[in-house]
């Protein structure tokens, strides 16, 4: 405290000394960071050494053999002590960012220190050297954040006055997600641009990201990190790390604003008894319809086109239509001295208004469906040998129909091959009255996203 104390009051002149003060402040929380460690406190060891690394960033200490050595200790303490091979990769590649020609304290080294102390080389190793600043304006300016805590917003800043600079976007994900997504950073009176990590992404071990200054044609004029070497932020949990940040914002809009399923399906259903649809041919002559027991039927072939809207991310609005055309009625085995009933074919229409909600955030997300609509769904009945006529079998097939209302709850898994092209797989459960059925239809079809 009294090196950035220091740091603060003293005059330029005493620039020198200031610098001083802090090298020791560095080597003296190193000693302490490394006893601590000894004794098998990696806690307190890890609290000292990131005190120290406050310390450089208030005495403006960038480079040098101490600072060096301070990454290389926090490379072991979370290697070892914490087994935490991300963040101890991640400051053994700064140590070696420093120093190139830095190595491991042989009295300290172990199998599983030297291979994250590789991993870091390899990485130093394949990250192109950073593309020098553009010759026209100051450069880019963004201090890199190295720890967030669980749930809590995390706020990314940069200054730039680069010429040609129409917005600055930060992009962001998880550690194991695929893509980044991004914000559009808000720029302040002062100058300063400010981006914010949504709370409910902080999580897992860690966090990536990378900030972008664009052009009115959105490519890139400067930056900090990229796709391929972004910024690593550590994810801890329950310690609060500076300031409590704002309440969470609300939940932004998706990308993409529509999206159109063409789908395709088949049902099953549990009906009702009763008359079956149409009228057939009894032994007496007459024509009249047919007792139907309850139980199971097939609902065929249907076609189910649904177009959603995106509140966000994680809720759509839909409107899900259901046509369906069945061949209710087969002739079978005419009466004899009667003609047999023509087959005949009957369409179903069923609409309903649904809500998605969506969980995940990568390419493959499941969701869950509920809502309610009307219209009308045929089952396909055979009806069996009803006639009992000299020993002819009848295979009369007819339908019953149940609807008006409708009501829905389903889920499903939504796989997108790209940003507009998908597919999904869903199980939609559907109860109607007052001509009662349970029915489950299977769908599945494209979906396409604009």
């Amino acid at each position: 405290m009294l090196v950035l104390a220091l740091v603060a009051l003293a005059p330029t002149p005493a620039g020198a000394q200031v610098s001083a003060a802090a090298e020791a402040r560095l080597k003296l929380l190193n000693k302490k960071a490394m006893d601590e460690y000894d004794s098998l406190e990696f806690e307190a060891a890890k609290a000292a050494l990131l005190e120290a690394l406050g310390v450089a960033k208030a005495a403006n200490i960038s480079s040098g053999a101490t600072l060096t050595e301070t990454y290389l200790h926090l490379g072991v303490v979370y290697g070892a002590g914490l087994n935490d091979r991300l963040n101890a990769v991640k400051y053994f590649t700064a140590a070696l960012r420093i120093s190139p020609e830095a190595q491991l304290n042989p009295a300290r080294a172990t199998p599983a220190l030297e291979e994250m102390f590789k991993s870091a080389q390899e990485k130093i190793a394949s990250t192109p050297p950073p593309p020098p600043p553009p010759p026209r304006g100051p450069p880019f300016q963004h201090t890199p954040v190295d720890e967030a805590t669980t749930g809590r917003n995390v706020q990314i800043t940069a200054r730039v006055a680069t010429p040609g600079v129409v917005k600055v976007v930060l992009f962001y994900r998880t550690v194991g997600s695929n893509e980044f997504r991004q914000t559009v950073m808000r720029r302040t009176t002062s100058g300063i641009y400010v981006g914010v990590i949504p709370g409910q992404f902080v999580r897992g071990r860690a966090i990536h990201y990378y900030i972008e200054a664009q052009d009115d044609v959105g490519e890139r004029v400067d930056g900090h990190g990229t796709a391929t070497s972004p910024n690593i932020i550590s994810v801890q949990r329950g310690r609060v790390i500076g300031p409590v940040p704002p309440p969470p914002p609300k939940p932004t809009k998706s990308s993409k604003v529509f999206s159109i399923g063409l789908m395709a399906g088949a049902g099953f259903g549990i009906v009702n008894g009763g008359e079956s649809e149409h009228a057939h041919p009894q032994i007496d002559g007459t024509e009249k319809a047919v007792d139907i027991n309850p139980g199971g039927a097939m609902a065929p072939f249907h076609v189910a086109p649904e177009l959603s809207y995106h509140l966000n991310d994680q809720w759509h609005l839909c409107l899900l239509g259901r046509i369906q055309v069945v061949n209710a009625l087969s002739a079978g085995t005419a009466v004899p001295g009667k003609t047999a009933t023509e087959p005949s074919s009957n369409i179903s229409f069923l609409g309903q208004a649904r809500a998605k909600r969506f969980f995940g955030d990568g390419a493959v997300r499941f969701y869950m469906a509920f809502g309610a609509g009307a219209g009308q769904i045929r089952h396909r009945i055979p009806l069996g040998d009803y006639d009992k006529h000299a020993g002819t079998p009848n295979d009369r097939v007819d339908a019953r129909v149940a609807g008006i209302g409708a009501f829905g709850l389903g889920g499903g898994l939504s796989y997108m091959f790209s940003s507009y092209v998908g597919f999904a797989l869903e199980v939609n459960g559907l109860i109607l009255v007052p001509d009662f059925a349970a029915n489950i239809d299977v769908n599945t079809g494209l979906v396409l996203s604009f």
